[in-house]
């Protein structure tokens, strides 16, 4: 093995972090990493990791073709089932809301302040989740959220004033939970796994009325060690075969999520304001 394939090698294993990795073993090889290249100009560093990146993208766009694909369509058959036989009773789901929760803020991320991305909010600029409000009277809501008798999240109302509301028909399905928003012309299905507990995948399909297909799929994979959560970010839009991913390793203090780095060479410190719990 030469020296850039050692590179390549270690810039993998810094992109597709294994969830048993120790947070030793991971700076390790970053120190390892930065010292062959260490061994090249700038211009020949720019040109052996550009040469990476492509292979690996090039990659990735081939996974995307069979994998995403596929699960688009599936999708796609879900959401033409919903509006065909008009399965989703909301009148029904609204009666087993036994408590209401009113929420400011957090119109620019999905469902808002009960959003199901862990990270959304941290590794996007300017995103923030809003707050619940203590007192509805005399305030303006964005958001109405309500919750079963097994205090779960079983709908979501974006409030607009004047226009037309949009309205999550959420519920529950053996390990998934599955939240379909209903839009003019447009829909959104958000599906998370659970596994222990945890939340193992988060993936929002966003359904285009009008050309009836899929226009965006946003996927987040989830690993967890004792001391560390490394999420797998990636979207598609399968129109125009465009695809991107970024790998977030994130360290766990004291049982919250700390600082993090984006595809094993960005280090980022987590806001002190978003108490992210592990």
């Amino acid at each position: 093995m030469n020296i850039k394939q050692e590179i390549e090698e270690r810039y993998r294993n810094l992109l597709y972090i294994k969830p048993d990795t120790t947070k030793e073993e991971y700076e390790k090889n970053r120190t390892e990493y930065l010292k062959l290249l260490s061994n090249f100009s700038k211009k020949e560093k720019e040109e052996i990791l550009f040469e990476i990146i492509k292979k690996i993208q090039k990659e990735q766009k081939i996974i995307a073709h069979t994998e995403q694909d596929a699960r688009c369509a599936e999708i796609l058959k879900m959401i033409e089932d919903i509006l065909l036989n008009n399965i989703l009773d909301i009148e029904k789901n609204e009666a087993k809301v036994v408590r209401r929760e009113y929420a400011s803020g957090g119109e620019c991320i999905y469902r808002g302040f009960y959003c199901p991305s862990k990270i959304a909010d941290i590794v996007v600029g300017n995103v923030k989740r809003g707050r619940i409000l203590k007192r509805v009277k005399g305030s303006k809501p964005n958001y109405c959220y309500g919750f079963d008798e097994n205090d779960r999240i079983i709908s979501v109302k974006k409030i607009f004033g004047k226009f037309d509301d949009e309205y999550e028909f959420i519920y529950y399905k053996c390990n998934e939970e599955i939240g379909v928003n209903f839009r003019r012309n447009a829909m959104s299905v958000a599906i998370c796994k659970f596994e222990n507990d945890k939340m193992i995948s988060y993936e929002l399909f966003q359904y285009d009325g009008f050309n009836k297909n899929i226009s965006e799929y946003l996927k987040e994979t989830y690993k967890y060690s004792a001391e560390s959560m490394v999420v797998m970010w990636e979207r598609y839009y399968p129109a125009v075969n465009s695809f991107s991913s970024t790998t977030y390793y994130f360290s766990v203090k004291d049982g919250y999520l700390s600082n993090y780095l984006a595809d094993g060479v960005r280090e980022y410190i987590v806001n002190p304001k978003i108490k992210r719990k592990f």
